[in-house]
């Protein structure tokens, strides 16, 4: 047994040594000696005990690790992040197309691409007049790449002496001399032109040739009656030739337009005489058919043309 001068020298010299090393580790200098006295030197605000030993037990906050590792400390705070987008996918937002009326401007107006541009545009297929000289609406309006246009043919109607209004312009026959010495009357499908010229059978047909037509072919007892009526309105006081003639000579009459022989008689009593008066005229008195020599140039003439369709009334459509 150590004698107690012993002991007491070898307990402080044991103090001293834990103190020293405590103070070279960093974790502060010895305490004052005091029960509970902090030791300043602590980050952590630890207090040592009396003896050396720590208030808290617990870890050094990680210095080296701002970024919440394993130490238990905080959130770093960083900046978010400044890289580029990463091009992903559309995120299923709103489409930027919103439908609307297919008009005519090369667009995709109701976000169908099978859609014909210019669906819904109003007017598209309407009848339009285009730039040619009448006003007949003879085109339609289309969807072009260059918009809405008519597509009326250029070529214009031309007036002509039919008894019809043929460039729709709400005028009928009109022009300086365009009738000359005609007059037209219309029946059916043809246009007879009552024309107020003497001459003989081949000048009689050269002038109906002018106007588009040949020496009138009375196929119908109406259409005789139609002549009749007009001779007797125009007072005139000659006969007229009609396309009627006895081609072979042999006193068989046909009609020009068909080459066949009258189906109904309307002949002046004792004709037709033949022996060469191979061409028949229409008298003015009464009202009945003739033979004639063909040169004999003293007659008027009747003519008869196809009467055309009537156009459409003047066009108040814009077309480009």
């Amino acid at each position: 047994m150590l004698s107690r001068t012993v002991a007491l020298p070898l307990a402080l010299a044991a103090g001293l040594v834990a103190g020293c090393a405590v103070e070279r580790i960093g974790l502060g200098r010895p305490d004052s000696g005091r029960p509970g006295d902090v030791d300043a030197a602590r980050p952590d605000g630890g207090a040592l005990l009396d003896g050396g030993a720590l208030l808290d037990g617990g870890a050094l906050p990680d210095a080296a690790r701002p970024d919440g590792g394993p130490d238990g400390g905080g959130p770093d705070g960083g900046a978010p992040d400044s890289g580029p987008p990463d091009g992903g996918p559309p995120d299923g937002g709103v489409d930027a197309c919103t439908p609307g009326p297919e008009l005519c401007n090369g667009r995709d107006d109701d976000c169908d691409p099978d859609t014909p541009d210019g669906a819904d545009e109003p007017g598209l297929g309407a009848p339009c007049d285009g730039e040619d000289a009448d006003a007949c609406d003879d085109g339609v309006l289309r969807c072009t790449p260059e918009g809405l246009l008519c597509d009326d043919d250029p070529a214009s109607r031309e007036e002509r002496c039919n008894g019809v209004d043929d460039d729709c312009d709400g005028a009928t026959d009109e022009g300086d001399d365009l009738c000359g010495a005609c007059v037209p009357r219309a029946l059916g499908a043809s246009v007879f032109l009552f024309c107020d010229e003497a001459g003989d059978w081949d000048d009689a047909r050269d002038g109906c040739a002018e106007h588009g037509g040949d020496l009138a072919s009375l196929e119908t007892e109406e259409e005789s009656d139609l002549v009749a009526d007009v001779m007797n309105e125009l007072d005139w006081r000659e006969d007229a030739w009609i396309g009627m003639e006895d081609a072979t000579g042999d006193d068989d009459y046909a009609w020009l337009s068909n080459g066949a022989a009258p189906s109904y008689d309307r002949w002046h009593a004792r004709e037709p005489t033949g022996g060469g008066e191979d061409c028949v005229r229409f008298t003015h008195g009464s009202e009945r058919w003739r033979d004639a020599p063909c040169d004999r140039d003293r007659y008027l003439r009747i003519c008869e043309s196809p009467r055309p369709s009537s156009p459409s009334p003047p066009s108040s459509t814009f077309c480009a």
